[in-house]
């Protein structure tokens, strides 16, 4: 039988439910560990970052003793051709649903007394694919966590502005290889067209 909700007063604060409007709230409701764009970011309603917090962060500056994260995966949601013809250094290749499900349900990490774990998402341009796979993998962690809402596996989500195009053209050096393929590029017409059909 269905349990009645209790009306006891709770001596606990109050939980901070998110606000998507908000750019300092990340997913559960908590203070962001990085400084999200309030203005001028390619999508107002997630978390963006610039290419200069990506180095700070994969620089150390934001993790540590020193800062409020104790891990970060840099999460590169385009084509294998793409990824493979230059990428951030670090970064991990996960362009499919199936992939982001996996990684979610092998990093379960998260959790409100675990370590907490930046994943910032870019495709290109970070305008469609990027904020996509974000988007299906926070819906993906708030399915599981239906019943602690507003808890998550990885509340601390970001978008690199701008894209692997804009930090390439900003740190090269940071890239593995120091190169970049457009998706469009035509000498990888059929493997694009493959992975399309993904």
């Amino acid at each position: 039988s269905a349990q009645a909700l209790s009306h006891t007063p709770s001596t606990e604060e109050p939980i901070t439910l998110p606000n998507a409007s908000d750019s300092t709230l990340r997913g559960d409701g908590q203070p962001c560990a990085l400084h999200a764009l309030a203005d001028g970011a390619s999508h107002a309603e997630l978390r963006c970052i610039t290419p200069t917090t990506m180095v700070e962060v994969m620089d150390g500056k934001h993790t540590g003793a020193g800062g409020n994260l104790d891990h970060f995966v840099i999460v590169d949601c385009r084509y294998p051709f793409e990824f493979n013809g230059g990428h951030i250094e670090g970064a991990v290749n996960l362009w499919t649903q199936p992939l982001l499900e996996q990684f979610l349900l092998e990093r379960q990490e998260s959790t409100p007394d675990g370590p907490r774990t930046a994943l910032i998402f870019h495709c290109e341009f970070s305008s469609h694919r990027g904020p996509n796979a974000l988007r299906y993998l926070r819906n993906v962690d708030r399915g599981i966590h239906l019943a602690t809402y507003p808890a998550l596996f990885f509340p601390e989500m970001y978008i690199l502005d701008g894209g692997y195009k804009r930090f390439h053209a900003e740190y090269p050096k940071r890239c593995t290889p120091e190169s970049y393929i457009l998706m469009l590029d035509k000498r990888f017409d059929r493997e694009h067209t493959e992975a399309q059909r993904e």
